[in-house]
């Protein structure tokens, strides 16, 4: 996802204010008025915490890492400052379309429960205004004139820094469209905003159509995992778009045998493989039929339309809905000595998570905000 969706999943909206909710977040920010040595105090931490951190942080940004980290690196490195997401606040209300292959999703309790720990740990990286909802917007006024609520501005921007509900937790196998992309369409190559709906409709359809017997082609293969298999941690990281779980998919069976192939070659790889072989073969089944022949079997693809296979096995866990007032370089510092230091990310995820299923979904929302169901969900295989 993260090469997905640097270089482009439906979740419900969920709303997270964390204001006097941690209290580890309430360590770093009193509710209470403090007094003038509560402040120097903890302005004397942070800069104790940049001084000592400093060298040993630049240290773990700018060296490549030892193993267990071995596998390919987001292209998103980890960074002291940060890029806004413009597409966040779209999980809120306006709809996409994407079409994406996802495993792992809706999570289960092997990725849930570890989680929530996790979150927690990653909490403390962050002064509490950069959790809490950010309820101050440009626009003071609803559509009628009306003065906006509360509640309303809280349903439509995210806080500074957003966590990830675990129920919208996913892993992306390939993206054939994605959600944050214009739709090339068959009216004389006009694209979203410009298309008639019916029309839209009618081409979402048909691509939807050629995607779901790509997937089907690729599970009926006999080389297509048959038993739910296991990914173990890999990493994590804060970078400058988004926060993201890595994970490692060379020994994924839970047998001692040491037959799984070259390194990063188990599951996933095949998974893969498989989808990218079926892709190129119905591209070029496309482009070999007739525009008779598609008009009457309901098929369109774009011309020059490319599947997306990121070279990394990921979950994101964090995006920015505004610029952090934590300062960046502190950020990290915390994060390697909350959630990194000690093996404690490996203790965490000691036991990987199990992958159970493998899901073709139509993006309706950003970023997997979306419920899975039959709105959702066109092809679905269970491990």
């Amino acid at each position: 996802e993260m090469e997905t969706e640097n270089s482009g999943a439906d979740r419900k909206a969920t709303s997270h204010n964390h204001t006097n909710e941690d209290p580890c977040i309430n360590q770093q920010v009193p509710s209470s008025p403090p007094s003038s040595s509560t402040l120097q105090h903890y302005e004397n931490r942070k800069e104790h915490e940049k001084q000592t951190g400093q060298q040993a942080n630049q240290n773990i940004i700018h060296q490549p890492r030892p193993r267990p980290y071995s596998h390919p690196r987001p292209r998103d490195a980890p960074s002291a400052t940060f890029t806004v997401d413009p597409h966040l606040n779209n999980i809120y209300n306006r709809e996409q379309f994407g079409v994406v292959l996802v495993a792992a999703w809706p999570p289960n309790q092997s990725l849930t429960g570890p989680y929530e720990r996790f979150i927690r740990q990653v909490k403390q990286c962050f002064d509490s205004v950069d959790l809490d909802l950010n309820s101050v917007v440009n626009e003071d006024h609803d559509g009628d004139g009306g003065e906006k609520t509360l509640q309303q501005k809280q349903q439509q921007h995210s806080p500074n820094v957003y966590l990830y509900p675990a129920q919208h937790l996913h892993i992306t196998v390939a993206t054939f469209h994605p959600f944050n992309h214009s739709f090339a369409f068959s009216n004389n190559g006009s694209s979203d905003n410009d298309s008639d709906s019916c029309d839209r409709d009618r081409d979402h359809d048909s691509y939807v159509k050629i995607c779901q017997k790509i997937v089907r082609n690729a599970m009926q293969r006999a080389e297509w995992p048959k038993d739910p298999f296991r990914v173990q941690i890999d990493g994590a990281q804060i970078g400058e778009k988004a926060g993201v779980l890595l994970w490692n998919d060379s020994c994924n069976d839970d047998d001692d045998d040491d037959d799984d192939g070259p390194q990063g070659q188990g599951s996933f790889h095949i998974i893969r493989k498989l989808v990218k072989e079926e892709y190129d073969k119905a591209v070029a089944d496309y482009n070999a039929s007739s525009v008779g022949e598609n008009e009457e079997n309901n098929y369109y693809m774009p011309k020059g339309k490319e599947l997306i296979v990121p070279n990394i096995i990921h979950s994101t866990f964090l995006r920015f809905g505004g610029k952090p007032h934590t300062d960046g370089q502190l950020i990290q510092n915390r994060f390697q000595s909350l959630v990194m230091k000690d093996k404690l990310l490996n203790e965490i995820f000691q036991d990987g998570i199990v992958v159970e299923s493998i899901k073709m979904v139509v993006e309706k929302r950003a970023y997997m905000h979306i419920p899975c169901d039959e709105h959702h969900v066109f092809e679905s295989c269970d491990l």
